[in-house]
């Protein structure tokens, strides 16, 4: 017997038949870890490192480094029916709907997708062992005209190298470095009626009625970009065999208060490193010396180790905010609307900029430093807080194929538990960081389930 401790939300949700119609699914996929294989030169043994926070033990030197998968960034479509079933360049089936919350099922795997309260964007994000995404879905509108564009945007543009490249000598590699360069601009322009736009970047824009854009300027010529329903969310993905690009522009609202943020909202915050440190040993004076990956192995010197100074990471975060702006729950911080209608977000002691929509139900931001930078999006998925940790999580029991599927409303700082006696709980360590488990049924005894907050530190 399987008991999950669970109470249903009670919260009204979007209904399927709001969401149905065309969607655009702009995909921001990178490697989640960076991978090393030692060999020992004593045992003629190869060894795979976790990720790059591993280093050459007795004996071993480094052979490879490499990424899993590549960096990428890619737009697809699909069309979703009322009866929740997802058909073209996506497939699978929306199971149910809860608190916003959409439970979509890829055969027999399932991911939580979340719904801004407008109806017209979900985001997703997920974590495997070698890969991390954040995905924006954009409802298609059914017209379009330049003049519904016209107003000042906030725009972000990250870019990232695809992938490494390395050489070897001698069977040893000599150098680790990345393909592209790294970086983003923040900027804002604004749309005339007519569709050009002046600002960061000069230009113009023009569109088909399902949304399909052409944005056009003097250093990149003609580039394909997509809006949501709305006319308030423009999404850029595209790139070569050096570099991916993924830009986001937010329509600005006319005015903006502190105020106007207060509810529940969901946050994905995807973290991609930006800088690759190497270890070198001189087998002559044995002695060490650490340089970026732009450096290379000098006389007598082999490369040891390479990392990551700041590691990949993917943060799921549930947040609430109160008409005075303090916000509660996965996080602890305020955020403070600014008179140019962007918005200061401060978090154990760190600020940054974050950029609402013009219905503020979206809000995007980037986070640079010296060794990563990190994307941010965030909808607003209902105006009331949840009244209970147990509305809060909103663990769904499903059966799919005769299993038994457990989903919830992932963050950081929760985690799943188990216990056959409703004592001694354990964590699910195959559920950790995830949004879904599927429970084993065959072995036989009771065994119960619950979701709790992660201890702090842990």
């Amino acid at each position: 017997m399987i008991t999950v401790l669970a109470i249903p939300c009670s919260v009204q949700a979007v209904e399927l038949a709001d969401l149905a119609g065309d969607w655009t699914l702009a995909d921001f996929t990178t490697p989640s870890r960076l991978r090393e294989i030692f060999y020992n030169t004593e045992t003629e043994t190869s060894r795979t490192g976790r990720n790059s926070s591993d280093f050459a033990r007795a004996n071993e030197i480094l052979t490879d480094a490499f990424y899993p998968d590549p960096l990428s960034t890619e737009i697809r479509t699909f069309s979703l029916s009322a009866g929740g079933v997802v058909t073209g360049q996506e497939t699978g089936q929306i199971l149910s709907i809860s608190a916003n919350r959409l439970i979509y099922s890829d055969s027999n795997e399932t991911s939580n997708l979340y719904s801004s309260v407008t109806g017209d964007v979900l985001i997703s994000s997920e974590r495997e062992a070698d890969i991390q995404s954040q995905t924006l879905c954009l409802k298609r509108p059914q017209t379009f005209a330049n003049s519904d564009l016209a107003g000042s945007w906030a725009l972000i543009s990250m870019f990232n190298p695809t992938d490494i490249t390395k050489t070897s000598s001698n069977g040893r590699l000599a150098d680790v470095y990345f393909v592209g360069e790294s970086g983003f601009t923040p900027g804002t322009i604004t749309l005339n009626g007519s569709g050009g736009f002046t600002g960061t970047f000069a230009g113009s824009v023009s569109g088909t009625p399902n949304g399909d854009l052409t944005i056009t300027t003097a250093e990149d010529g003609n580039i394909p970009a997509k809006v949501n329903a709305s006319k308030n969310i423009i999404a850029v993905a595209r790139g070569d065999a050096d570099e991916s690009e993924y830009t986001l522009l937010v329509k600005k609202p006319d005015t903006l208060a502190t105020a106007d943020f207060e509810g529940t909202w969901r946050v994905s915050s995807i973290q991609i490193p930006t800088s690759l440190t190497e270890n070198f040993y001189n087998i002559v004076t044995d002695q060490s010396r650490q340089a970026d990956s732009a450096d290379v192995a000098r006389e007598n010197e082999i490369l040891v180790d390479i990392f990551h100074k700041s590691q990949p990471d993917l943060s799921r975060l549930q947040l609430m905010i109160d008409s005075s702006g303090n916000i509660t729950g996965s996080e602890t911080g305020t955020i403070v609307a600014n008179g140019d209608r962007s918005a200061t977000v401060t978090i154990d002691g760190t600020s940054f900029p974050i950029y609402p929509n013009a219905d503020k139900t979206f809000m995007m931001a980037a986070i640079d430093d010296a060794d990563s930078h990190e994307f941010v999006i965030a909808v607003k998925t209902r105006q009331a807080f949840p009244a209970t940790f147990e509305e809060l999580v909103d663990l769904t029991p499903i059966v799919i194929n005769g299993k038994l599927n457990l989903n919830w409303n992932s963050a950081s700082n929760l985690m799943l538990e188990e216990s056959s006696t409703l004592g001694g709980w354990g964590e699910v360590t195959e559920a950790a960081g995830s949004d879904s488990f599927t429970a084993d049924t065959s072995a036989g005894g009771s065994r119960f389930y619950r979701v709790a907050e992660r201890p702090a530190g842990q």
